[in-house]
């Protein structure tokens, strides 16, 4: 009997990605765990939130903030993803947090089989508040999304959850997109929703966050282009060796023939990056006392330092990332929060270790 070149590929991946995803597995308490105690601080204000202050944590995004196929399957690792996973010994941005403010509520743990939908297609089932907790991402998942069932399940969870005072504590919320709304611009062969739409968009499901969930810290994570995520895994020896006719995910990043679609994909992310900065000046504007929105720019451009290049992109696609970059963005995104944006690095290192917060360290509005 033959068997398809492929389907053995695909069967070497899923065996060895314990070993080759298993970079991420850094225990957060490990390399913070000499940094004193902060004080404690209770602020009305968040020109003087400290990482102490905080109490919840959300997530809301696409399949990277739901932290898809980063163990090398079809899955989604919440628990591990970067943005708020609370699995145990995991380097989390709820890890981090929770190393200073201890009874922090939010993070998911575990992982659940991915269903990626978006819009009128996804389930009623997309949720399972057990895992999920407050990361409402799900793969698959566009703007319209974030506005809609994603941010409408995070005001319901957070109302309902009792160990919440909805009012009273302070929260983080990162917003994580770009992968998703560059499949969709792949398959249609141009960009679904204009940079216009977009701002609008994004701008009305911050309006919902800050109306209905008040005194939150928001972080906007930008993406990279469509060409960079190509050329960084056309420099990896594993990337380049996968058969692509058995990954149909996002095709035309990878086809050769397609370069004319990701030069409108790679203008479509420009041009919603920028809406994003725009969104983010508008609410620097509002100097609001009890929300604020922040954009980092470690994981846009592509610059990935310190590492292999085989161990950046998950094994089941090389699009996504894997759980050795969710452990280096987690580090670059709680780093990024307590410096002041302009000396925000650009860049994501693997070796970076966190900061150190002290009794004046600051989550950074400006």
């Amino acid at each position: 009997m033959q068997i398809n070149k492929s389907v053995i590929l695909f069967i070497l991946c899923v065996i060895f990605s314990s070993n080759r995803e298993g970079g991420g597995g850094v225990n957060a308490a490990s390399l913070i765990s000499n940094c004193p105690p902060l004080a404690p601080h209770n602020t009305t204000t968040i020109r003087d939130l400290r990482p102490n202050d905080i109490k919840v944590i959300m997530a809301i995004g696409d399949s990277v903030a739901a932290g898809f196929a980063m163990m090398g399957s079809m899955n989604e690792y919440k628990g591990k993803a970067y943005v708020s996973g609370a699995d145990a010994g995991v380097m989390t941005l709820n890890n981090l947090f929770k190393m200073f403010s201890p009874t922090i509520s939010g993070g998911p743990r575990g992982l659940k089989a991915a269903s990626p939908c978006n819009g009128n297609t996804c389930p009623l089932t997309t949720y399972y508040p057990t895992t999920d907790n407050l990361n409402a991402a799900f793969s698959g998942a566009n703007i319209f999304d974030y506005l809609k069932s994603q941010s409408d399940y995070l005001i319901k969870q957070v109302i309902q959850t009792p160990e919440i005072n909805t009012n009273e504590d302070w929260k983080v919320l990162t917003i994580s997109f770009g992968k998703d709304d560059m499949c969709a611009a792949c398959q249609l062969g141009t960009a679904f929703l204009s940079s216009i739409d977009f701002y609008t968009n994004l701008l009305a499901t911050l309006e919902k966050i800050r109306l209905n969930i008040p005194r939150t810290f928001v972080n906007i994570v930008l993406d990279m282009s469509a060409s960079t995520i190509a050329n960084v895994a056309s420099s990896s020896s594993f990337c380049s060796s996968i058969d692509r006719t058995t990954f149909v995910e996002c095709q035309c990043i990878f086809d050769q023939d397609s370069a004319a679609i990701r030069s409108q994909m790679d203008y479509l992310i420009s041009q919603y990056n920028t809406q994003v900065q725009q969104v983010a000046e508008y609410y620097k504007t509002k100097d609001y006392d009890s929300f604020a929105v922040i954009v980092h720019t470690f994981a846009s451009s592509g610059d990935f330092r310190d590492v292999g290049l085989n161990n950046i992109f998950s094994t089941f696609d090389c699009y996504h990332p894997s759980q050795a970059t969710h452990a280096a963005f987690a580090v670059a995104l709680w780093n990024s929060m307590l410096t002041p944006s302009a000396s925000k690095k650009h860049y994501t290192s693997y070796t970076d270790t966190p900061i150190c917060p002290s009794s004046s360290t600051k989550l950074y509005i400006y």
